[in-house]
């Protein structure tokens, strides 16, 4: 079995989102997420996200640690992924 090279944190600090001035997540709850050899990024709970600005691309992805989904931001008439 090959060694999982990277890690997942709590992160020490609130961590929000905004589209705009329009707050999209708030949380106290995020991850730091290291997966070799990408950059960290931060995964928040679904909970924490306001799902209006959500669209769900219906792609499960197995990574490193487990399994995630991604997600588009919409807002302004506009997809972002």
């Amino acid at each position: 079995m090959a060694a999982v090279r990277g890690r997942v944190e709590p992160a020490p600090r609130r961590v929000r989102g905004f589209l705009g001035n329009r707050l999209v997540f708030d949380t106290t709850s995020a991850r730091y997420v290291w997966e070799v050899p990408y950059y960290p990024q931060y995964y928040i709970p679904l909970a924490d996200v306001r799902a209006e600005y959500l669209q769900d691309e219906n792609h499960a992805q197995k990574v490193q640690f487990g399994q995630s989904r991604t997600f588009s931001l919409v807002g302004d008439g506009q997809t972002y992924e």
